[in-house]
This record gives structure tokens, C-alpha cells and sequence, in this order.
């Protein structure tokens, strides 16, 4: 008696169970049986898990439903560290409770405010509030910063700006950070331990008490144009700006210790003469 059953040659040929068949796909990728096509199911291929029950996963057929991911919680920010007597009243210790480049970016610039001079505190303060507004950082008006600047530029500003102490609150306002963002030091991105360097580096040049000498002002220099050049493009383009900040502060009342360098590399202190240079 002829085998009444068209699809039991060719799943015969192909050597599986029915179940095995139709998890395969039925007919998809086996070629192509026009003759069982047509007769069995009127030139339908037979859908995978139509007409079987999968162990485990109730009756009906069908693979089971993938779980549905729960959604990532929102980007929020909290005032969650301070600055060691450091910085204007409306500075707040800025953490976020996700780590990606542009929030990394944020909080550790902001880290960085209350050791910057008035002048370069407003050009970083205000470009975060400008342009990170969309990530839910909100200074408020920057009308009322506050910033001011230093019309003079004094032995006690000198010695301030290039004290170890001043390094020193740096080096802790970045780990209060840190600590306070619940994130360990190596799921920073290279800005942290950069930012690091730059205020070791003064912490290691630095004075207490006085200005520095044009000898030392000389190999602090030294140090710090390596450091500089480091972040000039790359992964550390960002915070290059931050850097030179911080170690050559921008300040109204003139430069640090009014030195400049010669074409050949050498530095040279005092301004250039207006007979010469205009």
C-alpha cells in the first residue's frame, strides 16, 4: 500500500523525528520538495513548532518568550562631597550615578573648580553649564558664580597657586570624588590618573610659605611641558585645557612668574623688551 504520509519519505531522508523537523524550520534550508510541498500543505511551508509541544514549555508549541530586560535606571547627579574650605559658595560636589565619558568628563573638571584661578573657573564652570545641561547637570543662572578675577598678581598668589598645599587639597578634592561615586579608580577612564600626575607634579615641585625661585620655576617647567604635550590629542585631548590650567593659571593681573621660552627652548624671564617687541 502506497505510504499515505508525504512528508515521512523525505523526513525519513533528512534523518529526524518530527520534533527535530519541525525545530529545524520544516522545509527551510533542506532543499526543496515540491512534490510534499504541495500535496501536504498546499504550497505552505510547515511553520517550526506549529503541530508539536516543546518539553518545558507548555502546550501550544513554540520556543518560550525571551525575558524582557528591565529598563536602566534615569542619569541623576548629587551634591555628594566637598572641597576642603576650597572653591565659591555655589560649587557643589557633583557625582552621577553612571560612568561614561561625558559624565567622567564632568565630574572630574568639576573636581578640578575650586583650585582654578577666578578667571579659568568661570570659562570651565560656564562651559559645563552651556553645554552638559542635557545631561542633567544644572549650575543655574550663571549670572551669579561669582567669579571675579585677580587684578594683581602678588608673592602670596604666587606662592598660593604654586604650593604643595594647593596640590595637595587637588590630589583629595579628585579622591572625595571617586569615593563618593561608588566607582573604583579603575573604571575611570585615563582623565583621573592624568589629573592625578598633573597635581602630583606640583605636590612635587611646589613650595610652602613663598614663591618659587626662578631655579625651581625653571624645573617645575621642566615637568609640567611633557605633561601638557601628553594631552594634546588622544583619549586625553579633554582635559588638556584643564591641566594647563590648573599648573599655568590664566590671572588678570598678569602670568605666574612672567617667564616665556626662547626659540631654542630656553626660558627667559621678564617681559620683552616694547623697544624690540612692541
Amino acid at each position: 500500500m502506497a505510504n499515505l504520509n508525504p512528508i515521512e519519505p523525505w523526513r525519513r531522508i533528512v534523518g529526524m523525528t518530527e520534533p527535530e523537523y519541525y525545530r529545524s524550520g520544516g522545509y527551510a534550508g533542506l532543499g526543496e520538495p515540491d512534490y510534499y510541498q504541495r500535496v501536504a500543505y498546499g504550497g505552505q511551508y510547515p511553520a517550526p513548532g506549529s503541530f508539536f509541544t516543546y518539553p518545558g514549555t507548555g502546550s501550544g508549541g513554540g520556543a518560550p518568550e525571551a525575558p524582557s530586560r528591565p529598563k536602566p535606571p534615569p542619569l541623576t547627579w548629587k551634591n555628594a562631597y566637598g572641597a576642603g574650605g576650597y572653591g565659591p559658595k555655589w560649587w557643589n560636589g557633583l557625582v552621577a550615578n553612571k560612568l561614561n565619558p561625558t559624565t567622567e568628563y564632568i565630574m572630574l573638571t568639576n573636581a578640578m573648580l575650586p583650585f582654578l584661578s577666578p578667571e579659568d573657573r568661570r570659562a570651565f564652570a560656564s562651559n559645563i553649564d552651556r553645554q552638559f545641561k542635557g545631561e542633567g547637570v544644572d549650575f543655574g543662572d550663571s549670572t551669579r558664580f561669582q567669579f571675579g578675577v585677580t587684578k594683581a598678581v602678588t608673592p602670596g598668589v604666587r606662592a598660593n597657586y604654586l604650593s604643595v598645599q594647593r596640590a595637595q587639597s587637588a590630589l583629595s578634592s579628585l579622591e572625595r570624588m571617586r569615593a563618593a561615586s561608588g566607582f573604583k579608580a579603575d573604571k575611570f577612564g585615563p582623565g583621573l590618573q592624568y589629573l592625578r600626575q598633573v597635581a602630583d607634579t606640583l605636590r612635587d615641585f611646589g613650595t610652602s610659605g613663598r614663591p618659587m625661585s626662578r631655579a625651581e620655576y625653571t624645573k617645575f617647567l621642566g615637568a609640567v611641558d611633557p605633561l601638557l604635550n601628553e594631552a594634546k590629542s588622544g583619549k586625553l585631548g579633554a582635559y588638556g585645557a584643564l591641566a594647563k590650567a590648573f599648573l599655568q593659571p590664566f590671572l588678570t593681573g598678569g602670568s605666574l612668574m612672567n617667564a616665556s621660552r626662547t626659540q631654542s627652548g630656553r626660558i627667559r624671564f621678564g617681559a620683552p623688551n616694547p623697544k624690540l617687541f612692541g
